[in-house]
């Protein structure tokens, strides 16, 4: 399993590769011309930028500051956690 400074080292193309063997999908969310898919990978995440015209990827990052989850939690639905 690759930590985050090994998968940053990594191509684009290698990246995309790693993602969609290793990852686990956790969510997609839209930004502009952007779809972009969020994975975990191990002890850290990974998201895929696709331009939506195009279904191309465009971008690959890793990251582990979860600050960067914030634009992902503000489009979960717990409303279904909550008892009334």
């Amino acid at each position: 399993m690759f930590n985050i400074v090994q998968f940053n080292r990594c191509n684009q193309e290698q990246k995309v590769a790693l993602v969609l063997d290793q990852g686990q999908f956790i969510q997609i969310r839209v930004s502009g011309d952007y779809s972009i898919v969020l994975y975990a990978i191990g002890k850290f995440y990974a998201e895929i930028w696709y331009k939506t015209a195009t279904s191309k990827f465009f971008m690959v990052r890793g990251f582990s500051n979860q600050d960067m989850l914030d634009p992902y939690l503000e489009t979960i639905d717990l409303t279904q956690l909550i008892d009334y």
